[in-house]
């Protein structure tokens, strides 16, 4: 019987910005306000973990999984 090993493929998301472009991101329309992509990517960057951001906001950890995720890709092309 042959051995199956699935990996899970990991992917590490990093939000790095220039303090001038991370205050326009928060002041302009990029980020979705009705579902507080602005105050999720703060606590990101301050290092909260998705756990915590959850619990704070009241979302499933899984949530803030996600948002993080559509963080990341709205904003990928204002990161250093």
């Amino acid at each position: 019987m042959k051995e199956v090993i699935f990996l899970a493929k990991m992917f590490q998301y990093t939000f790095n910005y220039e303090q001038e472009l991370f205050k326009h991101i928060i002041r302009s329309n990029i980020l979705n306000k009705k579902k507080d992509e602005h105050k999720i990517i703060k606590d990101l960057i301050n290092g909260y973990s998705c756990k915590e951001i959850g619990e704070k906001y009241n979302y499933s950890e899984r949530t803030i999984q996600n948002r993080r995720k559509e963080i990341y890709e709205k904003t990928k092309k204002y990161m250093i």
